[in-house]
């Protein structure tokens, strides 16, 4: 008789986590008779059995121990409530978010400079109307870049000082179906194509080609309520939920300058410290 046991053991760790941690057994045994019986002629019998038994597979589950405030339709007269949290399946997500979360990501990921073109592209699954996607900036500014849902659809803004740029989509998003969106910034002109469409195309106001925000956050499917980087409107209050299962950045150069500075690209790793900043109310 020989016996096996192998043990593997998977530690996922992020910061400011409670993390369930899963280890997966797998134990293999095998046994084998022989058997020799002799009459008149010589006979020979094998037996070889080989039992292996495999637990079922446990899901690392990640969740944060902040807590945040969703505001609702009340919020009109400064009433707030504490979301319950409700996770609902996402197929191959990266991230799920309850409406009272959000992401906070390294500046790094969207510098913004001066001749290079952003392209921002996003799959994502919503049943909300309104809600803030992306968010990068001071509005007191008025230097700012967003992604927001308004009324069902997809609605970009980008303000260089002198007046936004607003694009918004021909179709609505929030039916629950997975969706792909690509927008595009370079100096004053923008761009948002849903789901590999039309490419619709708008113009920042004014003179301003620079976009300033290399001291202000990112935050990615809502902010904290009480940030002051963000415009009194009630929908950049209003955190988005449901599944954000890709998020990929790429920064292109224009023009070649002797600026030392290249373009790159990238698929956001959700659980790298050194992207992922900060976050409250995700899985």
């Amino acid at each position: 008789t020989i016996s096996s046991t192998t043990t593997t053991t998977t530690i996922t760790t992020i910061k400011n986590t409670t993390i369930t941690k899963t280890t997966t057994s797998t134990t293999t045994t095998t046994t084998s008779t022989t058997t020799t019986t002799t009459t008149t002629a010589k006979t020979t019998t094998t037996t070889t059995t080989t039992t292996t038994t495999t637990p079922p597979t446990t899901t690392i589950q990640i969740m944060t121990t902040k807590k945040t405030t969703l505001p609702t339709q009340a919020s009109i007269a400064n009433e707030f409530v504490e979301p319950e949290f409700e996770k609902e399946p996402c197929r191959e997500n990266q991230v799920y978010l309850n409406g009272g979360g959000w992401l906070k990501l390294s500046r790094k990921v969207l510098p913004q400079n001066q001749n290079m073109r952003t392209v921002i592209t996003l799959r994502f699954a919503t049943r909300e109307n309104h809600a803030l996607i992306l968010w990068q900036g001071d509005y007191k500014t008025g230097h700012y870049f967003a992604l927001a849902l308004v009324r069902g659809r997809l609605e970009f803004r980008f303000n260089l000082g002198t007046g936004p740029a607003v694009i918004r989509s021909k179709k609505n998003v929030n039916r629950g179906r997975e969706h792909e969106v690509v927008i595009m910034r370079e100096d004053n002109k923008g761009s948002l194509q849903l789901d590999g469409g039309e490419v619709i195309e708008g113009f920042a106001q004014g003179s301003g080609l620079r976009l300033i925000v290399r001291r202000s956050p990112v935050f990615l499917g809502g902010a904290p309520i009480n940030s002051d980087y963000l415009p009194p409107a009630q929908l950049y209050k209003t955190g988005f939920k449901g599944c954000i299962f890709k998020m990929r950045v790429e920064n292109k150069k224009v023009l070649e300058d002797d600026s030392g500075l290249g373009g790159f690209g990238a698929d956001i790793d959700f659980t790298n410290n050194r992207l992922l900043k900060d976050w409250a109310n995700s899985v």
